[in-house]
């Protein structure tokens, strides 16, 4: 069997990292929902900007 050219990369290093539980911000929620109504970048930004003036 040849060696591998390259080392080999543990299993740990390809999995990600576990996050641990919190509650979503406002406009986290608020780009995830621009984003899966695919909204352009520019529209997204702009309603983040209203949304951090007008109610944060």
């Amino acid at each position: 069997m040849a060696t591998p050219r390259f080392p080999l990369i543990p299993a740990a290093h390809l999995e990600p990292t576990p996050q641990p539980e919190r509650q979503l911000r406002l406009l986290e929620l608020v780009r995830r929902a621009l984003r899966s109504r695919r909204y352009s970048v520019r529209t997204e930004g702009s309603y983040v900007n209203w949304i951090r003036k007008f109610v944060l």
